[in-house]
């Protein structure tokens, strides 16, 4: 074995002369102090170090895994301990070490480790392991992390509060695994772990904030402030109101002649197999009266009250043949029941029926009936049936006038006449729609007085609050010059169908707005005044809300030339319409052609085929939130949706016709 000795003022110094002397390596030279370096009194009496270095076989380092197993054996720690003689290593952050009489270990520390020996602190870079050593090892605190973010939401009702939460990170450091080894260079290695940084405390704190203290989920609020995943929590749930229902009407008879046409294999109204209404005896209970039934509070997350919605009963007026008692509406009288709702106000009836035989000529006379009418013949020219309820005509309807207030059903031609079923209907939504025009204008009349009356010009004025008719002649001349226009259009509508009006509300109304706004009166007007004009005027059109009834319809065979006017749907269920004006409160459907003539349609259209090879103009127009469906349109019909109309120029198959969201006409096809 090649050695010499070597010296130096420290040991490391008198080591690293003999490596270079050998030219060899710290790993293939066994280390021999022979005298470690001594600092005398005032430079006398100091010795340098000697150090013998000794070359030998290199030692190949067991592999990790041989090396973990060797540890884990207790059998084998004899073996572990010899080939590990001279040597260091690093195993879960633990230095060992075994120094032989002949070789000791070299431990070089590397940024941002702090090795301590013997409690001692070592300054340099590098340092010998001696016998008995006890080591040990600071890591530097890493400062590189990210705090968890995390927020408290509400849903737009308040019911219900979330966590959302991403939790943050810290860099964990720690001493990296070495084998054993003469020369041993600490190294540290970081690791980044998910860190939440919250904690229930905050999140408790920040709920109070918010005022969420209902239906708090505490086990939720542990779970947010431990999860190491970006999570949601539901932290809070609030109670929703239970809400209750108005009174309505159980049926117990048919109210419904609709329901009951019923159709054969060919798509064609089967009139052998219809049924009309259903008749009743006196003394049949027609319906049952059931009250509201209240609904439960509730309380978003932020504790404040969700109040249910109120509920209102339906209340019930006893007509002709009709009685109401222990919560249910009796018949006094047989015949067909009939009702008509205005809002939550019902009104019922027991109509009878006339069944006219023959024809309607000059030789019987009109028919003006209040109840139902069932005509066997024909409706000749020049005469009139009018009935408060159905009108079903079994031949043709010529240069006639037929009114009904509920259904009208023809089974033969009509030509060049008169039909409207709903009429009175029809009036009252015409009426309601004036009116919300001019309850628009008052209420925006309203917002300018108001701040008219409360600025400093006004204090110092002549006008009082208590007459704001200058005022409001003033605003009308600079601001609304049109709406005197809408309230003479109302006021001469209503003079003119008084005898047509069963409510007195709609003329009273109308009374009101002629002194306020048309005539020169002299009738103190306050702010309160129009208040109280503006809430009976909503009043009013709120009651006499009413959706399409299924009661007030048209249905016929074919038309030619006449007029169809109806509250309800119009059906065309036979060859269809020639140059006859259509206007329907709900859906038209026409089975076959609609040649000529224009078609107004609230509810949406729905045609097989419109127009003519010959080019007959003819029109078809909905509002701007219904759509057109034609099985087949020819060259010439123009539809018009909203504001928006299109000709045809072409045949086209199968289109859809409807505004896309930016109002713009569009036409779905297949085929053309």
């Amino acid at each position: 074995m090649e050695s010499i000795i070597a010296k130096g003022k420290t040991i490391k110094e008198a080591i690293q002369k003999g490596l270079e002397l050998l030219n060899l390596s710290d790993q293939e030279v066994h280390v021999e102090i022979i005298q470690p370096e001594a600092k005398g009194f005032w430079g006398m009496g100091s010795k340098e170090a000697l150090v013998k270095l000794s070359k030998v076989e290199q030692i190949l380092p067991s592999t990790e895994s041989e090396h973990d197993q060797t540890l884990n054996d207790p059998h084998s720690m004899n073996s572990v301990l010899h080939s590990s003689i001279g040597k260091a290593w690093v195993k879960d952050g633990v230095i060992y070490s075994q120094p032989s009489a002949t070789q000791f270990p070299i431990v070089t520390i590397a940024k941002g480790i702090q090795l301590y020996k013997n409690k001692q602190l070592v300054e340099e870079n590098q340092t010998v392991i001696l016998a008995g050593d006890m080591l040990e090892t600071k890591l530097v605190e890493s400062i590189a992390h990210e705090e968890t973010k995390w927020d408290v939401r509400l849903d737009d009702t308040k019911l219900t509060a979330w966590i959302d939460v991403e939790p943050g990170y810290k860099v964990v450091q720690k001493l990296s695994d070495i084998e054993p080894n003469h020369h041993l260079t600490l190294k540290m290695e970081e690791q980044k772990k998910a860190h939440n940084h919250l904690q229930y405390k905050e999140i408790a704190r920040k709920l109070d904030a918010l005022h969420i203290t209902y239906g708090l989920n505490q086990v939720e609020m542990i779970k947010a402030a431990e999860t190491l995943e970006p999570s949601t929590f539901e932290v809070a749930k609030g109670a929703a109101p239970k809400q209750g229902t108005d009174g309505y009407i159980e049926w117990k008879t048919n109210v419904d002649i609709q329901q009951h046409l019923l159709e054969n294999e060919g798509g064609r109204i089967d009139y052998k197999e219809s049924k009309t209404n259903s008749k009743v005896e006196r003394g049949a209970v027609i319906a049952i009266i059931h009250p509201p039934k209240s609904g439960r509070s509730g309380y978003t997350a932020t504790n404040e009250l969700l109040p249910a919605t109120k509920t209102v009963p339906i209340t019930v007026q006893p007509k002709q043949g009709v009685t109401v008692a222990d919560e249910k509406i009796i018949a006094t009288a047989s015949g067909r029941p009939h009702f008509s709702y205005s809002g939550n106000h019902v009104m019922v009836s027991i109509l009878p029926t006339l069944i006219h035989q023959g024809n309607v000529n000059v030789s019987s006379g009109n028919i003006q009936f209040t109840g139902d009418v069932e005509i066997k013949g024909e409706v000749e020219a020049g005469m009139l049936v009018e009935a408060e309820g159905n009108i079903l005509v079994e031949q043709a309807v010529n240069q006639a006038t037929l009114n009904a207030s509920g259904a009208v059903i023809t089974r033969k031609n009509i030509l060049n006449s008169d039909i409207s079923a709903g009429a009175q209907m029809i009036l009252v939504i015409e009426l309601s729609h004036m009116l919300q025009s001019i309850h628009h204008s008052i209420e925006k009349m309203s917002a300018l007085l108001k701040q008219l009356v409360l600025s400093s010009s006004f204090k110092s004025s002549d006008v009082s609050s208590n007459n704001l008719q200058p005022l409001i002649r003033m605003l009308i001349e600079k601001k609304m010059k049109d709406f005197p226009m809408l309230v003479k259009k109302y006021v001469e509508r209503m003079k003119k169908e008084e005898p047509n009006v069963k409510e007195k509300a709609w003329s009273e109304v109308g009374v009101e707005l002629n002194t306020l706004f048309l005539t020169a009166s002299t009738h103190p007007v306050s702010l309160n005044t129009m208040i109280q004009l503006t809430h009976k005027i909503k009043q009013l059109c709120e009651r006499n809300k009413t959706e399409v009834a299924p009661n007030s319809y048209i249905q016929i065979e074919n038309a030619s030339s006449s007029r169809l006017y109806s509250s309800g749907n119009i059906l065309v269920l036979g060859s269809g319409c020639i140059n006859t004006t259509i206007h329907s409160g709900g859906m038209v459907k026409v089975n076959s052609t609609l040649r000529g003539g224009k078609v107004y349609a609230e509810l949406g259209a729905d045609i097989h085929r419109a127009g003519s090879d010959s080019g007959t103009a003819t029109f078809i127009e909905v509002p701007e939130d219904q759509k057109i469906c034609i099985e087949t349109a020819m060259e010439g019909p123009t539809i018009k949706i909203g504001s928006k109309k299109h000709t045809f120029k072409e045949t086209i198959r199968k289109v859809t016709a409807a505004l896309d969201p930016s109002g713009r006409l569009m036409l779905e096809e297949v085929g053309s």
